[in-house]
């Protein structure tokens, strides 16, 4: 009788309680680990085909949110990795950009001043070096190299010698640490997307300014490309709305892949299927969409021991190549079921 009162209290107080809120065993809020990821989700994950990895994390404050989906019908698995550093780096790399083509995978390394070719199985074949380049974007046309260093465009032969040095524009202070995106244009040339553009520009491979290509972005611009059917396919690191988004040639939003507001896209490409492979280089993470920009797997990278991943390609095979910031490649298979 005496506990009356404070039973009908507290049982007032638990019917107005979100059941979000109440910590249980089966609670979707776990504390992160040291490495900054779920330790009860990462044990999971190791433990598991890649087909069942449904849950992706986003990072809140000092917590971990986790997003059940349903069981992914698409899956990525690890079939060999190999380091882009050789004997004759003076530093350790830092990539800034990665193409694959012809067979060949083309690295900016940035701290070695360097464009390294390397074949598909990680042997460098040769490098182009110049002390006066940090390379960031890069992009292959027509067996010509496009490579941006700072604002400037730079166009090297087949046989690697500079046929142009473009000026993009001026760089200001403040835009300094912003990044320029490089693409191959439909096999016509090359596409430049940059703060000072509010837009594209189309160079062909003799560095004409072919034309201007009017679109509304969210700048800073993290990365570009060109998909099959003519689209465009950028990230943009909105402050708070971090997209991948398909435009069309005219500007218009075809897909939005959107996650969470904390989701950083540094890359972004598609498949022969219209899938959308984007990496997220804070989580360590990759993440496949449909046409439609549902997702369909959130994979971590860090199980095969990748961190940190910036950019990601395909070669002809269908085999998708992702790099990240120290020069370190894994290779995946995609798998359908």
């Amino acid at each position: 009788m005496y506990l009356e009162q404070a039973v009908t209290k507290r049982l007032h107080e638990l019917a107005e309680t979100p059941s979000s809120a109440i910590v249980s065993d089966k609670t979707l809020l776990y504390y992160k680990d040291e490495n900054g990821c779920n330790r009860e989700l990462k044990e999971s994950i190791q433990n598991r085909e890649d087909c069942s990895q449904d849950e992706c994390t986003s990072i809140v404050g000092s917590k971990t949110q986790v997003t059940v989906k349903p069981q992914c019908k698409i899956s990525l698995q690890c079939v060999k990795r190999f380091s882009t550093m050789f004997s004759i780096d003076k530093y350790w790399p830092v990539v800034k950009g990665m193409a694959v083509s012809d067979k060949t995978i083309l690295i900016s390394d940035n701290a070695n001043h360097k464009i390294k070719h390397i074949s598909l199985t990680g042997v460098l074949k040769f490098s182009a070096t110049s002390e006066n380049i940090s390379p960031y974007a890069i992009a292959v046309c027509k067996g010509v190299l496009g490579v941006i260093h700072k604002n400037y465009l730079y166009l090297f032969s087949e046989d690697r010698k500079l046929m142009q040095k473009i000026l993009l524009c001026s760089m200001l202070p403040i835009e300094k640490d912003f990044t320029v995106c490089l693409a191959n244009y439909r096999d016509e040339g090359f596409i430049v997307g940059y703060v000072g553009f509010h837009g594209f520009r189309v160079y062909d491979t003799c560095g004409k300014l072919m034309k201007k290509i009017p679109v509304q972005l969210s700048y800073p611009l993290a990365h570009l490309s060109v998909t099959g059917e003519g689209n465009f396919l950028v990230c943009e690191w909105r402050w708070g709305n971090k997209s991948v988004r398909v435009l069309t040639p005219e500007g218009e939003e075809v897909t939005r892949c959107k996650e969470t507001q904390f989701w950083r896209a540094h890359a972004a490409c598609v498949d022969r299927n219209g899938l959308i492979y984007a990496v997220d280089m804070f989580a360590s993470s990759i993440w496949v969409f449909d046409k439609a920009g549902t997702r369909l797997l959130c994979y971590a990278a860090k199980r095969d021991e990748l961190t940190n991943p910036v950019n990601l390609a395909f070669d002809d095979d269908g085999l998708l190549y992702v790099v990240n910031y120290c020069g370190d490649i894994n290779v995946y298979k995609t798998v359908f079921k």
